[in-house]
């Protein structure tokens, strides 16, 4: 405040001096002005001219100015919007979007778009914005409107593709890509899109084909997963082939295909747990059996070992003592005295079986144990025990119920 009370002061300060030595200098300069046209002759002060020139252009700007504001006023009246307005209706438009206000977002979209630098934007966006609030066809109608605006049908393409796939209709979205697919050069985009379509229908033979077509555009991550679920096909594919050829061919060609896989898919569960139920139904127990052995005595899996345990094997007396050797390395786990539990039932020890089943409960109640539990000792007639285990297993499944106060058990007379 105190500041600008001194410019202030220094203002006036210099207005005053300002004024005073234009005084002196008029007063010692009268001067004048002789302007002739023709026969006419017109005489005036220097000074006044000069102020007269200055009042002038002082006057026609302020008209020019004047002149601009009527016009923008005009404009709005008239509903034409200049294009930084425009600009700045699509920039709120897509903030509508972004933040899920889609019925305006779709109304400043499209109004702004005929005099839109980028019409296909804001028709983009505006189609997505009608997806979401459900009107599909309006969608389409939009998106066949910025066909107009656009070259790039790339973008469209993918647009379309997208909302279809939203749809659910992505047999529907598959066939609008492909359309395209050459047209455009085998374009990077239209590729990485109809493979994540393929994976989605589960057409991996196609996904197989496409793949190579990418090259460095997939991320490492995203090659991997389509790379181990093309394995998974393969393999089921050469399983399914047993219907019509010798089950035991079959199984060693699906042996060969494993070896062939690179080392990280032949070590992961999900690739590992189906190759060993596809070797389990070509009756390639032994071989589903010795794959099992070789990774437990690699790494500890505790899904291989319940697969383990629920392998039918040749030998179930040679499989006991192969898991009672594990006790030694992994007396701790629950999921391996369950295996045993059942590898005993394989071997009619019932008096073991029970006791397995006990111990893996012991260290962990499972679902699994409380119901082979119960199986067996309503087996072997011990029938409320067995009503016991039964409701153990179903709590273990049951979702947790909060404290609540119950009537007491009426007592017998």
């Amino acid at each position: 405040m105190k500041t600008k009370l001194i410019q202030l002061l220094l203002l006036i300060l210099a207005v005053l001096v300002g004024g005073f030595f234009l005084e002196k200098l008029i007063t010692a300069n009268p001067g004048f002005v002789l302007i002739s046209i023709g026969n006419t002759t017109v005489q005036t002060e220097f000074w006044f001219s000069v102020f007269l020139v200055i009042f002038s252009v002082l006057l026609l700007y302020l008209l020019i100015k004047f002149i601009r504001v009527l016009f923008r006023i005009s404009l709005r009246l008239l509903g034409v919007k200049s294009q930084s307005a425009r600009a700045k209706q699509t920039a709120q438009g897509i903030t509508e979007f972004l933040i899920g206000n889609y019925a305006t977002a779709k109304k400043l979209l499209l109004g702004s778009a005929g005099r839109s630098p980028m019409p296909e934007v804001n028709l983009l966006v505006a189609a997505q914005s009608a997806h979401f609030l459900g009107d599909e066809n309006n969608a389409q109608e939009i998106l066949s409107e910025a066909e107009k605006y656009s070259s790039n049908t790339v973008a469209l393409t993918l647009a379309r593709s997208q909302l279809l796939e939203q749809q659910s209709k992505l047999r529907e979205s598959i066939v609008c890509v492909e359309q395209h697919l050459e047209e455009y050069g085998n374009n990077g985009l239209l590729l990485e899109r109809l493979c994540h379509l393929y994976a989605e229908t589960g057409d991996w033979a196609k996904v197989r084909s496409t793949l190579p077509k990418l090259k460095k555009r997939l991320t490492h991550e995203r090659k991997d997963y389509f790379q181990r679920q093309i394995a998974l096909y393969e393999l089921r594919d050469i399983a399914e082939q047993s219907q019509v050829s010798d089950k035991t061919k079959i199984a060693e060609q699906l042996q060969v295909k494993w070896l062939e896989l690179p080392s990280k898919f032949r070590h992961d569960p999900q690739l590992l747990d189906s190759y060993i139920r596809l070797l389990s139904q070509l009756n390639a127990v032994t071989q589903a059996e010795q794959s099992i052995k070789k990774i437990l005595s690699e790494r500890w899996d505790t899904e291989l070992l319940n697969l383990y345990g629920t392998l039918n094997a040749e030998n179930p007396q040679k499989q006991l003592s192969a898991a009672e050797a594990w006790i030694k390395t992994h007396d701790d786990d629950p999921a391996l005295y369950l295996a045993l539990g059942r590898i005993s039932l394989r071997n009619r020890l019932w008096g073991q079986a029970r006791e397995y089943f006990e111990k893996s409960i012991q260290l962990k109640p499972s679902h699994s144990a409380y119901a082979e539990l119960g199986r067996l000792l309503e087996s072997l007639g011990e029938n409320e025990l067995s009503r016991d285990s039964y409701r153990q297993s179903a709590l273990i499944l049951s979702p947790s119920l909060p404290a609540l106060p119950l009537p007491e058990k009426s007592k017998s007379v």
